[in-house]
């Protein structure tokens, strides 16, 4: 069970600064709120396409009688520990540690298995979004997000589904058909967001 502790002040996975720039917008047209209200659809839109969050916050886990060798942690980048305490009681910090997003028991140098009831970690994991100060959101994923917005503003006022429009004479309209697979309006999105994307288990 995850709760959020602090939550992130924003979820934006870009700005209307680096869409204008990027897409060769105007300074005005579209206007900002427009702009706004696509980055934050886009960014959903990729939250749920990856099925994970990006927005740096710190989270509470809590995992019931885990009896594994190593804890996955739901959020990544973990970024740092905050607190990690079994049965109730505080571990002491050099009794644990954190490798690639997953939790580790020690006893001394060696890894052993979590042997408690329940184990409640609190920690900090995520990235630092765009207009934030030291911002380390992956170029990729802020670069798709601009190609959604592209394709939203690409299809403002007309059938989203219509690729072509070919009128010379006698009119000829081309649909675009998403794969069997294609969930994002935008392809080059979808193949910049794979590596980030979590697999449904069970």
């Amino acid at each position: 069970m995850l709760t959020v502790v602090t939550p992130a002040t924003s979820r934006r996975l870009t700005t209307v600064e680096h869409v204008r720039a990027d897409l060769g917008l105007g300074a005005a047209n579209p206007s900002g709120d427009v702009l706004t209200r696509m980055i934050d659809q886009a960014s959903q839109a990729i939250v749920t396409f990856c099925r994970r969050e990006f927005a740096r916050e710190t989270v509470r886990e809590v995992f019931r009688r885990p009896g594994s060798a190593d804890i996955l942690l739901e959020r990544d980048p973990v970024i740092s520990i905050t607190s990690a305490a079994a049965d109730g009681g505080l571990l002491d910090p050099l009794a644990y540690e954190i490798e690639r997003g997953e939790l580790y028991r020690l006893q001394g140098d060696r890894r052993i298995g979590w042997r408690f009831r329940s184990l409640t970690i609190e920690y900090v994991a995520g990235y630092k979004l765009p207009g934030e100060e030291g911002t380390d959101l992956p170029a990729d994923v802020e670069l798709a997000a601009i190609r959604l917005v592209g394709a939203a503003l690409s299809t403002q006022g007309r059938d989203p589904l219509i690729k072509s429009e070919d009128v010379d004479g006698v009119s000829a309209i081309t649909y675009w058909v998403p794969g069997s697979q294609s969930t994002l309006a935008s392809p080059e999105a979808e193949l910049l967001l794979k590596p980030y994307r979590r697999m449904l288990i069970g």
